[in-house]
């Protein structure tokens, strides 16, 4: 993708014979169960990279548009809230390089095998002075519970430590159970129900963690069918 990452794998026919979302459309990974998601504020660590990794100004993000599908472009910035301003735009980019690449891979999956999404909404104190939030790769402390190194400390500073324990516990206990028996769910009962073209059901963990139907709907239905990806 134009203004994003300089490299990445490449469909030569041979050791990548086809596009990933093409070979799960085709039903190649049938009898595998899938659990995926992404962050709610993937963008904002890329912001503060110089130069970002993936489109985080407007600039970036009419590159991006110009040289895959230009047309797309007004359709898409106008599902954002006051585009150009920088929220809006931080959104484009997230969406562009995670969540919507996402949920066209669960959607493919859902023909084909039992599919689970979430998004990780959560935020410590200290996640939301650094203007962070939610950004790329916090939930791993999270999911590993790492509290005790050096990042884990500084995320869970504040007094955030007992919430995000409670957090931790509980992504770790779906963990647990999709790596065991293929459902995140616990043996007691079902509380995710599984993701697919129609319902979009999405677990979102936050302070307390909800089932969300279809959550941004109007922004998912803004990049159906969008030709960046290739």
């Amino acid at each position: 993708m134009p203004g994003s990452l300089s490299f990445g794998p490449v469909v030569d026919g041979d050791f990548l014979p086809d596009y990933p979302l093409d070979s799960i459309r085709s039903g190649k990974a049938k009898g595998i169960p899938l659990l995926i998601g992404t962050n709610r504020d993937e963008a904002t660590l890329f912001d503060q990279m110089d130069p970002p990794l993936i489109p985080t100004n407007a600039a970036m993000i009419h590159k991006m548009f110009e040289n895959t599908d230009p047309e797309a472009k007004e359709r898409i910035t106008n599902a954002y809230i006051n585009y150009p301003e920088k929220k809006a735009v931080l959104g484009i980019g997230r969406d562009a390089t995670f969540h919507i690449p996402s949920v066209w891979y669960a959607e493919a999956y859902s023909r084909f095998e039992k599919t689970w999404m979430y998004r990780f909404d959560y935020k410590t104190a200290a996640m939301r002075i650094s203007k962070l939030g939610a950004t790329h790769g916090m939930e791993i402390p999270f999911a590993f519970q790492t509290f005790d190194s050096a990042f884990g400390k500084r995320i869970t500073s504040y007094g955030s430590r007992p919430a995000a324990l409670k957090v931790s516990h509980r992504m770790q206990g779906h963990w647990v159970n999709f790596a065991k028996h293929g459902n995140p769910n616990p043996p007691e009962g079902e509380i995710w129900p599984k993701y697919d073209e129609r319902n979009h059901y999405t677990m979102i963990f936050d302070k307390k963690d909800y089932i969300e139907k279809d959550p941004d709907r109007m922004i998912r239905l803004a990049w159906k069918g969008v030709g960046i990806y290739k």
